[in-house]
């Protein structure tokens, strides 16, 4: 073999050590950037760890929102019935209210006629009265002998007047 063979196998050697070099330098700065890699990935999985308990807890909460959601609807359900109850409660006292209107106009017709009715005893106590005096007044008459033939058309004008006046008041207690 010439110097150009030697040469070239020489070369070819070269370049195989130093491909090979180039291999083992590659595969260590690989190992070191594997062994990275490997402690990225690692922390990767902490990381998707970490979530997924986030992720339980969310659901948790989820959860407990739901229940007590679940808690307030029915609390609302409640309330809806205590609102219908006390709608029928008003009902209720509006028609007590309209009793009691009914009753205060009952008793203020009552106490008009109570009223009428006092004033028309005070008429029966006057008209008694005067029937007293006139009765003294004929009792006294049928008692006592007419001295005067004059005194009698004065006795019997009393006497009318008296009974007009009695009708009179008979008649307005009656209407009243």
């Amino acid at each position: 073999m010439g110097k150009s063979g030697k040469t070239r196998l020489s070369k070819i050697i070269d370049d195989a050590i130093e491909s090979n070099a180039t291999v083992v330098f590659l595969k260590e700065g690989y190992g070191r950037f594997d062994g990275k890699f490997t402690k990225v990935g690692e922390r990767f999985d902490r990381v998707d760890e970490r979530f997924t308990k986030v992720d339980e807890r969310f659901d948790r909460i989820d959860e407990r929102f739901t229940k007590v959601d679940e808690r307030f609807d029915r609390i609302d359900e409640r309330f809806t019935k205590v609102d219908e109850r006390f709608d029928q409660m008003d009902k209720r006292f509006d028609r007590m209210d309209r009793r009691f209107d009914r009753m205060d106009e009952r008793f203020g017709r009552v106490d008009n006629r109570l009223e009428r009715l006092e004033s028309s005893s005070l008429r029966y106590g006057i008209l008694q009265e005067e029937m007293d005096a006139k009765l003294d007044t004929l009792i006294e008459l049928v008692t006592n002998p007419i001295k005067k033939t004059e005194d009698i058309p004065k006795i019997i004008d009393k006497i009318e007047d008296h009974e007009v006046r009695v009708s009179a008041l008979e008649y307005t207690v009656k209407a009243k």
